[in-house]
């Protein structure tokens, strides 16, 4: 195994119509790590599984 992530997020920016949803997203997910995504409605958490899908 590497140290490095399966995944990196850096400055992410989603940008729906003229409206920003998601700014300045920055993280990284290792392997074999258990991951959540926590926060209220509307906050982007689908939005950044869709981006990573």
């Amino acid at each position: 195994m590497t140290d490095k992530p399966i995944i990196t997020l850096e400055n992410v920016k989603k940008v729906y119509d003229d409206e920003t949803v998601l700014h300045d997203i920055i993280f990284e997910l290792e392997r074999g790590k258990f991951y959540t995504l926590l926060g209220p409605s509307g906050c982007g958490k689908t939005t950044i599984l869709r981006l990573i899908a």
